[in-house]
């Protein structure tokens, strides 16, 4: 519809000079964290409404049925859970709710961080200088907060990991030494490259290793489509 396209076209100039950068969004989540007041960003103007071309195809919408729901995960008892993680923080935010239940099932949890997170203070936050040791030690601080204390660090370089048979060779030693029922690993679907080229290295290991291990692939940066919750 051209006039409803060109709408909207005046509608998001207008609105886009009052958006708030991407610095002023950083500032506000760091004033949060500190429990400071947040910025007044203020309100787009509201659009004029506009009649919707799309009225009877949401009437049509409203009738059907939900779409149904993955089933729940079923949790194991005493088990051994290996989890992969490409930065320290992913290993919290990809599936640290998941951890923490698995724990109070009585489960063992071993954390395998694969980079150094150097380039995790690209706007230069920190006031010391060491971002890695700084990151390192968040990620046993929160891990410790879920019960979690055996984290292993490998410093691959961070937002440039390369598979290597260096690499293969360590994957493969802590699979047969750990011996893990389930893995749990970053997602080919996700939309940094270094979790991406970590989920490949994992996936090619545990096939050249048997396919031993039950394997769960977590989100971090994008959403996936959950088979499992």
């Amino acid at each position: 519809d051209t006039n409803m396209r060109q709408h909207w076209h005046h509608r998001a100039q207008q609105w886009a000079p009052s958006w708030p950068t991407v610095n002023q969004i950083a500032d506000a989540y760091i004033a949060m964290y500190q429990g400071n007041p947040l910025p007044d960003f203020g309100c787009p103007p509201k659009p004029q409404p506009l009649p919707s071309p799309f009225r009877e195809w949401h009437q049509q919408v409203n009738q059907w049925s939900p779409c149904p729901l993955p089933p729940p995960l079923e949790l194991p008892s005493q088990a051994k859970i290996l989890v992969i993680a490409p930065h320290p923080d992913d290993e919290t935010l990809g599936c640290g709710g998941t951890l923490a239940l698995l724990q109070q099932q009585g489960c063992q949890v071993k954390i395998i961080i694969m980079t150094d997170g150097a380039k995790g203070d690209p706007l230069g936050y920190l006031t010391e200088n060491n971002v890695v040791h700084h990151r390192q030690r968040e990620s046993l601080a929160a891990l410790q907060i879920l019960g979690i204390e055996d984290v292993m660090f490998l410093s691959q370089p961070d937002g440039n990991y390369q598979h290597s048979p260096m690499v293969a060779q360590q994957l493969t030693e802590i699979m047969n030494n750990y011996a893990a029922d389930w893995l749990l690993i970053p997602s080919v679907l996700d939309y940094h490259r270094d979790h991406v080229a970590i989920c490949f290295s994992v996936l090619d290991t545990w096939q050249t290793q048997g396919c031993r291990e039950r394997v769960l692939l977590y989100e971090t940066w994008g959403p996936l489509p959950a088979t499992w919750v």
